[in-house]
């Protein structure tokens, strides 16, 4: 369904000319009488800028792509609404309108960080990614601007993470942090390259601050809790295992949670976390083996050879397995069965 145009856009595109064509009003019959004067550039720029960010959603990118080009006509020096228009611009699929006002802004702002930016995003849409990523590392390295700095380090980061450039990610993410953005796209993949490391005091840091922003997403609060782990703190860890069971139960949360159910001497919670984790696909043989062990220790000798009849066929020929099928036989039917 093409964009739709607000109703109420008629009115604000009204009231926003006005002020942009700054309207004299001449009042009584005087020469003399007080002529108003037009809105300073700047604030007139924010409200346009206030009112496009109120439309900018499905549905309402026409009505803010009108909106900002109503000021930019009346305002070709403009470096500030520039930047939004072309975004929705490229919301609406406009690509080459897109192209032409990230022109303008840039032959007037040509370190402008969120114009670099805006014009990798353009290159990459067709499908030139040298190109855009000389464009992303002059916003990042070189860019000018309300977006510069911090704001473009993060995002420089976080594409260089979808490269794979783990160690050049990491450098931008750093200097994101260390510039104030503290958002859990910049703070869980640092937390997950210090839990690499092993620091297990930054990576807990981190990500204890990612998840608190992120709490529906699985992977941070498994991360935080293989750090907590790591550090020593068992406890802590169980805690944050059991928050994140409650939203989503997925086979690496179950796998940790078992383990430190285990570290706690709590072997039957162990055994039936490592069973509920071994009906998740790619955890089945190692989760199915360890469900199987911990329910022979606990005595739980049905349950420990249904585990193990499941884990032996996932496995290679395994010696030590038939040991334990051995043995939870013996203990299941006797020594003579």
């Amino acid at each position: 369904m093409p964009p739709q145009r607000s109703r109420y856009l008629p009115w604000v595109l009204v009231g926003m000319a006005a002020a942009i064509g700054g309207l004299a009003i001449y009042v009584g019959q005087g020469g003399d009488t007080p002529t108003p004067k037009a809105a300073p550039a700047d604030a007139l720029a924010d409200e346009v800028l206030s009112k496009a960010r109120g439309l900018m959603q499905p549905g309402g990118y026409q009505g803010a792509r009108d909106l900002m080009n109503a000021y930019v006509r009346a305002n070709l020096a403009d470096t500030q609404v520039r930047p939004l228009l072309a975004e929705a611009q490229m919301a609406m699929g406009e690509t080459a309108a897109a192209d032409k006002t990230l022109d303008d802004l840039l032959a007037l702002a040509p370190r402008d960080a969120q114009g670099l930016w805006l014009r990798g995003q353009v290159l990459l849409s067709r499908n030139e990614p040298d190109k855009a990523m000389a464009s992303f590392r002059k916003a990042a390295d070189n860019g000018a601007g309300p977006s510069a700095g911090a704001e473009i380090w993060a995002r420089m980061g976080t594409y260089l993470l979808t490269l794979g450039q783990r160690d050049a990610a990491g450098e931008y993410l750093n200097r994101a942090c260390a510039g104030g953005v503290r958002d859990a796209r910049t703070l869980a993949p640092l937390g997950e390259m210090a839990l690499e490391k092993k620091d297990y005091a930054k990576a807990v840091d981190y990500l204890a601050q990612a998840s608190a922003l992120s709490a529906g997403d699985a992977a941070v609060w498994q991360n935080l809790a293989a750090a907590q782990l790591g550090a020593g703190r068992v406890d802590d860890c169980a805690v944050t295992l059991t928050q994140a069971l409650r939203q989503r139960r997925t086979g690496g949360l179950l796998m940790l949670m078992a383990e430190v159910r285990r570290r706690q001497g709590r072997a039957k919670e162990a055994a039936e976390a490592y069973a509920e984790a071994s009906h998740f696909g790619q955890f089945a043989p190692e989760a199915a083996a360890k469900a199987a062990q911990c329910f022979y220790d606990t005595g739980a000798y049905a349950q420990a050879m249904k585990y193990i009849d499941m884990a032996i066929p996932l496995h290679a020929p395994n010696a030590a397995m038939e040991q334990l099928k051995a043995k939870i036989e013996d203990a299941r039917f006797g020594p003579a069965h």
